[in-house]
């Protein structure tokens, strides 16, 4: 026996020995694992070895030239003659220049393949939990052995086995990888018996018995650590330590798991659905996939979670969508429960109610467009209940626009309630319900009648100012709610412009008749206008507020001018100056003062004079009111009155009695407007006429000029202050026809301001485009008709701001 053989005989008989005792789980120092480290490090590079390698690589050197030489003999014969053959010395083969290991290699190979064999064969007679306990300590013992021979055997890893992976040696592997690979053999590719414990574990779980699931998930963690394939070796470029795969796990766990599942969960749906109603089936299939999905992350390798996912979506959801439609549409439609939800909050029925949707939900949460069917439905149901809503307070809507918002403030709100609680907030259920709001919103009973398409808008500014006028703190109204509640409805009125008109008329008036319950209620809904419709839609708006600022402070300065003037005939007096062109307000017809407001109204107009000059100031009397002192009482009473009912009364300081006529005469007031200020003060009693019955409805018609008006000196009120003032009807009539006439003219300039930014941008465009991108621009704002869009762009024809094309009359060029 060579020295050679008899040093690789002693180092593998060291290193055996060890092999034996961490088997046998005996306990091994470190330093017993160096001198083994050691021992292998000094054999890998022993003289004897080398010696045996250079005779061997000799030998081996002296066969290649020979088969060098036949291979050119025989290239020389198939040569054209003359031709000469150049001399071949091969280059000695890679794999022939092979440090020492191999042997080492290959026994502790050959060992760890006998060891496990009989470790596998000596337990064949247990089964379930003993089996995979067995299995599990072996398999924790393993790892820890390899991880030891590992290091042991690191010299040879460093030096032969990395030579190999770079001659492509087939069937060489690192010692870990090696390892691992012994195992696949023995335990996995082999042995059967161990996937089939495994899936009758976890079936014997999905039937309700009580399984270790933690043995399941560390057998399967081994078929993860263990796996690899040649295939993936190759894929590595041939690096002999190979990074594990899920083939193996995939082809022996997962592959066999998914058919045993899809066949387990067919059965027992089919046979669930058989005996219960679609909504029973509904909340067992979303407990049945809460459960799978759990037992697969207590099981398996996290890849296989969608696997199992994709399987049972097709299985219980699927596979069952078209028979269970029709109930849960039922569910969804049932008046009877979603009814009460506003009369008993704390409802047993409400709470199953949004229980069972949900579930629905789920359910179908899980399939690729399953929810469609349910959100049609849900589109149509809420529209039908809108417009039933709005059906039922049409006759009053137009005089009580508070009946008809609230209506549509309270099918919203409970849709919405739906669609965030029992659908999660889905985005898809969300476009569902404004879709459906959209529609009964702007196409109801109310907006149906003739010339009323627009009506919503106009009913929600008039609803906004009962909200923000003072007086609603006594209804205990939730301010901040309410806003709320009328921007979501906001949000789906079309024609945004008619809303902004006659909120603008509002605020006004709110405003100048100190009539706003709070500033900071104001300003609240123009920021929430502006988040919306951006900051030119509710400029004026906040131009208002300045204005009432700037008034504030020219009250302090006119009080310093009168006291600086002595100007002691003037009455208390306050008043707010505001811009023509911000305000919607204007001056009536020319009416004289009555001779104690005179000079007040000529200091202030001088103070204004001197500190603006060339600004000049209109009177809106009629927007005025103040207070008289009622001397001729017992009780002395104060009675705030209009402009116009304050200079017909100071008309009886000096009289008791006047003639229609001569009162006309003294004050200038418009008959028309007169006589309806005069029957105000005739209802209240504060006047009389002779020649009207005291008991009969009076009317402006019945009052001649020869008339005789009386001060009754008799007038008594509980109240020692009251109030007479009430807006004037011709007046608010006038404003309502004005603004309604101003909204076509006013859209036609927004109309043409669109098309000229389209047209200057685009130069030149055809028709049908021009008037699609004209829509899409005005659509935030209102939806324009088509006809006015072309009256438009006849009216910029004629301006010279377009042309049509001499070719072709449906295309057209700006004119810059």
């Amino acid at each position: 026996m060579s020295p050679h053989t008899d040093l690789l005989n002693q180092v593998w008989a060291n290193v055996s020995q060890a092999m034996d005792q961490m088997f046998a789980l005996e306990p091994m120092t470190k330093r017993r694992l160096e001198q083994l480290y050691n021992e292998i490090y000094s054999y890998m590079k022993s003289d004897e070895r080398t010696e045996a390698l250079l005779k061997q690589l000799s030998e081996r050197h002296e066969r290649i030239r020979e088969e060098a030489k036949k291979k050119e003999d025989k290239q020389d014969n198939a040569a054209v003659a003359g031709a000469t053959a150049a001399a071949v010395t091969p280059p000695v083969p890679a794999a022939e220049t092979r440090v020492p290991g191999g042997d080492l290699y290959y026994n502790t190979k050959d060992y760890l393949r006998q060891r496990l064999q009989e470790i596998a064969d000596s337990d064949h007679s247990s089964s379930g939990d003993d089996f995979l306990r067995f299995y599990v300590r072996t398999w924790t013992k393993y790892q820890f052995l390899t991880r030891v021979i590992e290091y042991i055997l690191k010299p040879v890893d460093m030096n032969w086995i990395s030579r190999q992976a770079a001659d492509k040696t087939a069937d060489v592997y690192s010692v870990h990888t090696t390892a691992m690979h012994i195992w696949q053999d023995i335990f996995f590719k082999n042995n059967q018996n161990l996937a089939r414990s495994c899936l009758d574990f976890i079936r014997d779980h999905r039937e309700g018995k009580q399984v270790d699931l933690s043995l399941v998930k560390e057998v399967v963690d081994s078929y993860v650590s263990a796996g690899f394939t040649e295939e993936d070796r190759a894929n590595k470029q041939s690096r002999t330590r190979v990074v594990t795969s899920l083939e193996i796990y995939q082809n022996y766990i997962e592959k066999p798991f998914l058919e045993n599942t899809d066949l387990f969960y067919k059965i027992k749906s089919e046979e669930y659905l058989v005996g219960n109603s679609a909504l029973d089936y509904v909340k067992k299939a979303n407990e049945l996939f809460s459960e799978e999905e759990d037992r697969t992350k207590k099981c398996l390798h996290e890849t296989s979670i969608p696997k199992v996912q994709a399987n049972l979506t097709t299985i219980l959801v699927q596979d069952k969508l078209e028979a269970m439609l029709p109930e849960m549409i039922s569910l969804l439609t049932q008046e009877n429960i979603t009814g009460r939800f506003y009369l008993i909050i704390v409802s047993l029925n409400i709470v199953s109610y949004f229980v069972d949707l949900k579930a629905i939900y789920t359910f179908l949460n899980r399939a690729a467009d399953a929810h469609k069917p349910l959100q049609e439905t849900l589109k149509e149901h809420i529209r039908k209940i809108g417009l039933d809503a709005v059906e039922r307070v049409s006759d009053q809507a137009e005089k009580d626009p508070k009946s008809y918002v609230e209506a549509l403030i309270e099918v919203h709100t409970r849709f919405s309630s739906i669609v965030e609680t029992a659908f999660c907030g889905n985005a898809g259920y969300r476009t569902a319900l404004n879709k459906a709001c959209g529609e009964f919103i702007n196409r109801n009973a109310v907006t149906n009648r003739p010339n009323k398409s627009s009506i919503s808008a106009e009913l929600l500014a008039r609803y906004c100012d009962t909200i923000l006028r003072k007086g609603h703190q006594a209804r205990n109204i939730d301010v901040d709610k309410k806003i709320d509640e009328i921007m979501a409805i906001f949000n789906y009125i079309e024609d945004k412009d008619i809303f902004q008109k006659f909120y603008f008329k509002l605020l006004a008036k709110r405003l100048v008749g100190q009539l706003s319950a709070s500033d900071d209620y104001e300003e609240l809904m123009i920021t929430k206008l502006k988040e919306v419709c951006g900051f030119e839609y509710t400029l004026k708006f906040q131009r208002m507020f300045q204005d009432m600022r700037l008034s504030t402070n020219l009250i302090s300065e006119f009080e310093n001018y009168c006291e600086e003037k002595n100007c002691n005939n003037i009455v208390k007096f306050s008043f707010m100056v505001l811009a023509s062109n911000t305000w919607p307000l204007k001056g009536l017809s020319k009416f004289n003062l009555p001779i104690e407001l005179i000079p007040t109204f000529e200091s202030f107009t001088s103070f204004y004079g001197k500190k603006f000059t060339g600004r000049k100031l209109e009177w809106a009397h009629h927007f005025s009111k103040g207070e008289l002192k009622m001397l001729y009482t017992a009780s002395k009473n104060t009675v705030q009155v209009s402009t116009y009912q304050m200079a017909i009364l100071l008309l009886f300081n000096t009289v008791d009695s006047m003639t229609v006529e001569a009162m006309l005469d003294a004050t200038q007031i418009e008959k028309q407007l007169f006589l309806q200020v005069l029957v105000t003060l005739l209802k209240s009693k504060v006047l009389k006429c002779p020649h009207l019955r005291s008991n009969g409805e009076i009317k402006e018609r019945d009052i001649a000029d020869d008339f005789c008006i009386d001060i009754d000196l008799g007038f008594k009120n509980n109240m020692i202050r009251f109030s007479l003032h009430q807006p004037i009807r011709s007046i608010e009539q006038a404003d309502a026809e004005a603004t309604t006439q101003s909204i076509e003219e006013d859209r036609k300039m927004v109309i043409q301001a669109a098309i000229v930014r389209i047209m200057k941008a685009r130069k030149d465009l055809q028709h049908s485009i021009l008037i699609q991108e004209t829509i899409s621009q005005l659509v935030s704002r209102f939806i324009p008709k088509i006809p006015l869009i072309k009256k438009c762009i006849d009216i910029l024809i004629e301006k010279e701001y377009l042309e049509r094309d001499t070719k072709d009359r449906n295309q057209y060029r700006y004119l810059a």
